[in-house]
């Protein structure tokens, strides 16, 4: 059945879809929650833009894991009348779908945070065509898509209304923040070990440690701008804007500028996106404040 509703997306496929369903597809990636996050941190909610962004990091973290774990072939890669298009958004392991499950996470959190009808609508809309867009593209097998909303439902479902409620508790909102740092910490450096001495195939970390610098790089930053430097995010609205561009190209500045600095090792990986977190988090804010952007 996953063959026949795969070969179904291939054979309606017309250069016009094509576009359509990268276009989809895009609002399941990096850049745009890169966009959002930061804007919501920076100029509407503190609180709302990290924990938002706790969210999705944390979903991509499992779901990278459950990759590794599962590690499952590409369906282009498997069916020779499959066409794998947007390969560039599809290295490694294919369950569950990565971009169905962040965009689960992080548009059905977003929702629940408006507390509005039509938003939890338009973020299902989004999260549902994101899934289709993966399976039309051939980078995903169905149970790859329908594995990314379960799993991805899981954090705006349980996990958001816990640590909503813990936030309010710094001391207690810490201790489980250097916690999670902790696990995750122990997951990579047992991810490398095996990679380097155990395994004769070695698993495609890179995710792995991508999204273990960013998330160390926010969460270390969030926790010391919280205890040293703390930020206003008012001012009006033609502020609001500038703040977020200047704070937007700071952003890919360091994504694209310590990439071409450093080669291509994981430890220059993890550094890079370490300070992209660190960067959005208190980097940015502290520097603002100098200049009376914050």
């Amino acid at each position: 059945m996953q063959e026949s509703i795969l070969r179904f997306f291939s054979e309606s496929a017309s250069p016009f879809l094509d576009q359509l369903f990268e276009l989809i597809t895009m609002l399941g990636e990096e850049y745009i929650y890169i966009a959002v996050g930061s804007y919501i941190y920076w100029n509407i909610s503190k609180k709302q833009g990290f924990l938002l962004t706790l969210m999705f990091t944390m979903s991509v973290a499992l779901n990278d894991l459950l990759k590794l774990t599962f590690h499952t072939e590409r369906p282009y890669n498997v069916l020779s009348d499959i066409e794998g298009k947007r390969l560039s958004t599809a290295d490694g392991y294919a369950f569950p779908s990565g971009h169905t499950q962040g965009a689960t996470s992080f548009y059905i959190t977003w929702a629940k945070m408006a507390k509005r009808n039509w938003f939890y609508i338009l973020a299902g809309i989004i999260a549902f065509s994101v899934g289709v867009s993966r399976m039309y593209l051939g980078v995903h097998w169905p149970i790859d898509v329908i594995g990314g909303w379960l799993v991805g439902l899981l954090f705006p479902l349980l996990l958001y209304p816990y640590v909503n409620r813990l936030y309010e508790n710094k001391k207690s909102f810490f201790r489980f923040l250097r916690n999670l740092l902790r696990v995750l910490i122990t997951i990579v450096i047992g991810l490398v070990l095996l990679n380097q001495y155990i395994l004769d195939e070695p698993l495609h970390i890179r995710n792995s440690i991508k999204i273990a610098g960013v998330i160390t790089g926010f969460i270390s930053g969030f926790m010391l701008e919280e205890v040293r430097y703390t930020f206003i995010n008012d001012h009006k609205i033609g502020i609001k804007i500038l703040r977020f561009i200047i704070g937007l190209a700071g952003t890919l500045a360091i994504m694209v500028g310590l990439k071409l600095v450093f080669p291509e090792g994981i430890v220059y990986i993890f550094i890079r996106y370490f300070f992209v977190g660190l960067w959005v988090t208190v980097l940015y804010p502290f520097l603002g404040k100098k200049v009376r952007l914050f």
